[in-house]
């Protein structure tokens, strides 16, 4: 008869937990045996699980990453191809052109071998319509083509041949320029609704996979809450002048933005256009917060940070606040497409300047840090000059003539409405600018310049601006106010 002081184990039972006892006095000591290696199996059970999941996971990141990886060498590869294409068109064009003016002691064998190379060409567009960033140039050029085509056969039957000629030419220089400027802007418009969103969109779904704990140890997360507007955005937790107003007084630069909300209002009242269909450019974003303080009035945003810690809290920014339609390019603006290096201030952290030329007079605040990569404004414009451009917002500590002449247009032809600039006439001279030379560009193209807001109209003259330490800026172009 069994008893609770000594139990005589079966050896069969014992062995499948691996105990090596034939005899066991105790209940209580068999427990503690066959708990042990319970517990041991479950562990190891419950390792193996954590370990089939991280591993499943990261499967899922590699595999998703290729994807986006493949998505963008094809984008690339279709890029390449339509690029082909339209340098084969254009060759074509150039030839048709010359041949037309060449060989006018022959002109209905011109005419004939001109109307083949069109229809050559033709087909070249057709055959590739399938490329739809394309499709609108495509359509537009095609229907120039039929028009040029037509036009060559109906005159060399009524043996107009000059002025079928005089036309034909007119039509192929005017679809030469279309090629040639919607080639860019299409090549663009793809990149920025693909590549850069994808890109955001893909960080934001695996936050936790690709952050960075240098950068996590030195951001924190704030509340915003300014003029009827309140969500977070991550900050730094120290040595940094923005950070420490935002997490003071839940704000930066309140009477500045305030006045870029009514200039924003007054375009967008002047143009009867919506929010959502005005852009600003914020050239030297910092972490963000006129961007996304903006952004949340329902604006469009396009920014421009080359620093990889002030991008990652855009980024991480941007995770918090999806509602905003933003675009975040990790680029500074300069005048020619190039890496250079940049000095941070040792006192904060968010604020530094890029330097491309060899210095000796450097400030003692400033430490190298990284090298960053920059890209001209110009290379945007076929995309922007489709866009209504309401504002730019630049500060780039010292950088702004640079930002300015890479981007001419904008301001010579476009002629955005609104510029608000941070001028340090020292840093402006570390990067060889000139401030007269520099505020003269906007003078002689239709702006005033005003220390205290868009519309006080109270303008200053430059050589008041020159005596200055540091001043920001509010340029206006006046016709707007007519």
């Amino acid at each position: 008869m069994e008893t609770d002081k000594e139990i005589i184990c079966d050896s069969n039972i014992i062995s499948n937990y691996n105990l090596s006892f034939k005899k066991v006095k105790k209940k209580s000591e068999i427990t503690k045996y066959i708990g042990k290696d319970l517990k041991i199996i479950l562990y190891i059970s419950i390792i193996s699980s954590i370990i089939i999941i991280i591993t499943r996971n990261s499967l899922s990141q590699i595999t998703k990453r290729k994807e986006i990886s493949d998505r963008y060498f094809n984008l690339e590869k279709i890029d390449n191809n339509q690029q082909q294409q339209i340098n084969q068109i254009k060759q074509m064009i150039l030839r048709i052109y010359n041949k037309l003016s060449i060989n006018n002691e022959n002109q209905q064998f011109s005419l004939n071998q001109t109307k083949q190379m069109i229809l050559r060409m033709y087909n070249i567009i057709y055959n590739n319509n399938q490329y739809k960033q394309f499709s609108q140039t495509l359509n537009q050029t095609k229907q120039m083509i039929l028009k040029m085509y037509d036009n060559i056969s109906i005159n060399s039957q009524n043996q107009k041949v000059t002025q079928s000629i005089n036309q034909t030419k007119l039509m192929i220089s005017r679809m030469y320029n279309r090629l040639s400027i919607n080639s860019q802007y299409q090549q663009f418009t793809q990149a920025i609704n693909q590549k850069y969103i994808e890109e955001q969109k893909f960080f934001c779904d695996n936050i936790n996979f690709l952050s960075n704990n240098e950068f996590e140890n030195q951001i924190t997360k704030a509340n915003i809450n300014f003029n009827n507007k309140s969500y977070y955005i991550n900050i730094f937790s120290s040595s940094d002048v923005v950070s420490s107003s935002i997490r003071k007084i839940k704000r930066w630069e309140g009477s500045s933005t305030l006045k870029l909300l009514e200039a924003l209002n007054f375009y967008k009242n002047k143009t009867k256009l919506k929010n959502e269909d005005l852009y600003i450019l914020d050239i030297g974003a910092n972490i963000g917060w006129y961007s996304f303080y903006l952004g949340k009035n329902g604006y469009k945003i396009m920014s421009f940070e080359p620093t990889e810690r002030n991008f990652y809290i855009l980024r991480k920014n941007y995770c918090l606040n999806k509602d905003i339609n933003i675009t975040i390019i990790n680029k500074g603006i300069y005048t020619s497409e190039k890496k250079c290096n940049y000095y941070e201030h040792l006192g904060n952290k968010g604020n530094g300047m890029v330097i491309c030329n060899q210095r000796n007079d450097i400030p003692k605040c400033l430490k190298k840090k990284s090298i960053v990569t920059l890209t001209r404004l110009s290379n945007f414009i076929p995309f922007l000059s489709q866009k209504h451009v309401a504002l730019m917002k630049i500060d780039v500590e010292g950088s702004e003539e640079a930002v300015i002449l890479s981007g001419i247009e904008l301001i010579t032809k476009h002629h955005i409405p609104f510029i608000f600039l941070e001028l340090c006439p020292s840093n402006l001279r570390l990067h060889n600018g000139n401030t007269t030379k520099f505020l003269e560009i906007f003078e002689n193209n239709g702006y005033k310049i005003s220390t205290s807001g868009f519309f006080d109209k109270k303008y200053v003259s430059i050589k008041y601006l020159e005596k200055l330490i540091i001043v920001n800026l509010y340029i206006i172009y006046t016709k707007i106010l007519e």
